[in-house]
C-alpha cells in the first residue's frame, strides 16, 4: 500500500506568483514504489513529509525548492533530510 496526500496555495500563472504545499508520502514495505519514481524515498517502509515553495520570476521561469524529512514506518530510526532547489526554464 502506498499513498500520497498533496495539499497546494497558490499558482504561477504570472510573473510575481507563487505558491506553498505540502505532501505526505507513505509507503509500506510491500508498495511498489514507481508512482514516486522521482522522488528521494530510497525504497520501502518509509513515509515523509514534504514542503514545496515557488515563485515566477519572470514569464518562462520558475525558481522552486523543497524541503523533505523522511523516516521507517515499522522501524523508525534517523530522520533524513533532503533539500532540493529547482530551476525551470522554458523555451
Amino acid at each position: 500500500q502506498a499513498f500520497q496526500i498533496s495539499a497546494k496555495i497558490g499558482t504561477l500563472r504570472e510573473p510575481g506568483n507563487f505558491f506553498f504545499g505540502y505532501n505526505f508520502k507513505h509507503l509500506q514495505k510491500d508498495a511498489n514504489i514507481s508512482y514516486f519514481v522521482d522522488d528521494l524515498l530510497e525504497g520501502t517502509d518509509v513515509q515523509a513529509h514534504e514542503g514545496i515553495f515557488g515563485i515566477k520570476i519572470c514569464s518562462n521561469t520558475v525558481i522552486s525548492a523543497n524541503f523533505q524529512a523522511r523516516n521507517g514506518i515499522k522501524v523508525p530510526g534517523n530522520t533524513t533530510y533532503t533539500f532540493r532547489a529547482h530551476l525551470i526554464q522554458s523555451f
